[in-house]
């Protein structure tokens, strides 16, 4: 989706912010995307770890549109954010992240 989209650049800022560090960045797709994910990604870098055909995790979180989970090493779900405004999402992820590092 176009929001998803503009998300990316700063969303691949994030994951070279924690490049060496313990902090695992993935995103789902649907089963019936992978076609279109990989052509999409031969066009545009996106540093996350895709997870395809990952729609019982979208559908048991409810995540259809640009939203942002993070979890701790437990497992214990401690930030969840559907979309955010373009230009603050590496900072609050960033603030959020170092929370539970």
């Amino acid at each position: 989706c176009q929001p998803c989209v503009a998300e990316i650049p700063e969303l691949n800022q994030l994951v070279a912010t924690y490049k060496d560090q313990d902090v695992l960045f993935l995103a789902p797709t649907n089963k019936d995307d992978q076609t279109k994910v990989a052509n999409f990604l031969k066009r545009m870098d996106f540093n996350y770890h895709i997870i395809p055909e990952a729609h019982e995790v979208s559908r048991k979180f409810s995540v259809y549109v640009p939203t942002h989970v993070i979890i701790d090493r437990n497992g214990i779900v401690r930030f969840f954010k559907i979309g955010m405004e373009k230009g603050q999402m590496h900072d609050i992820l960033a603030q959020e992240i170092n929370k539970y590092l």
